[in-house]
């Protein structure tokens, strides 16, 4: 499909707006999340952040989850969130305005989530590592990769039946470097996690708060051996 046989401004209009842009930063954490958060997100109140979701939903950007009464909004696909990922890889950026946000944009760069899986330099150095060791090879998981993944439980045939696509690159927003997306990079992340390599910060239910992600010096040595390239890996 060409460019021009698409209708490019309809889909950027949405996301122009600043507000509907801030409660569609904070939903780039791949949770679900409450009409009252995204309105504080966005600087707004309930009854204009209700009328910005309902554009988002209408137009595909978001879903709606009910569990009982409360209503609650997440991306409704994968590729939304690769092409804001995008977009913010040509945004001019943000003035920094207190030491709170310095510290958690400094926290971010090292390591974040793209949706559901590792960007920032530490997903650029696992894109890299992954092609120059032969697990990947263009868009494909090679032989050696199924063995690679499986050793971490990852079931690459299943992944492969499914609806989203396995492998992909996203252009890294803090990087302008590729980034691996799809089915596979997000069964990664879970692998890393459930293994203690990288750290998600929770809430008190327990799920993802934010995109941050933590990478202590153990981790990474348990990520530069699994990837075999323990000389060769270095940290940014």
């Amino acid at each position: 499909m060409r460019i021009a046989d698409v209708d490019v401004a309809a889909a950027a209009r949405l996301p122009a707006d600043p507000s509907r842009s801030a409660m569609l930063a904070l939903l780039l954490d791949g949770r679900a999340h409450p009409a009252g958060a995204l309105a504080q997100a966005a600087g707004i109140g309930r009854p204009a952040a209700s009328a910005h979701l309902k554009q988002l939903v209408g137009a595909g950007y978001l879903e709606v989850v009910r569990q009982g009464r409360p209503r609650y909004c997440r991306i409704a696909r994968p590729e939304v969130a690769t092409a804001l990922e995008s977009l913010a890889a040509i945004a001019p950026s943000l003035p920094v305005r207190s030491l709170r946000q310095s510290s958690a944009a400094r926290l971010r760069a090292t390591a974040r989530t793209c949706y559901d899986h590792l960007a920032g330099p530490a997903g650029v150095l696992l894109h890299d590592a992954l092609r120059d060791h032969g697990q990947v090879a263009e868009d494909a998981v090679t032989p050696t990769g199924v063995s690679c993944f499986d050793a971490l439980g990852i079931d690459v045939d299943r992944l492969r039946r499914g609806r989203r696509p396995l492998l992909k690159t996203c252009l890294d927003w803090t990087e302008r470097r590729p980034h691996l997306a799809g089915a596979l990079p997000a069964a990664l992340l879970v692998a890393f996690t459930d293994r203690g390599w990288t750290v998600r910060r929770t809430g008190l239910d327990g799920a993802p708060n934010g995109r941050q992600v933590e990478i202590d010096p153990a981790g990474w040595e348990q990520l530069r051996d699994w990837l075999g390239c323990s000389a060769g890996c270095h940290r940014r």
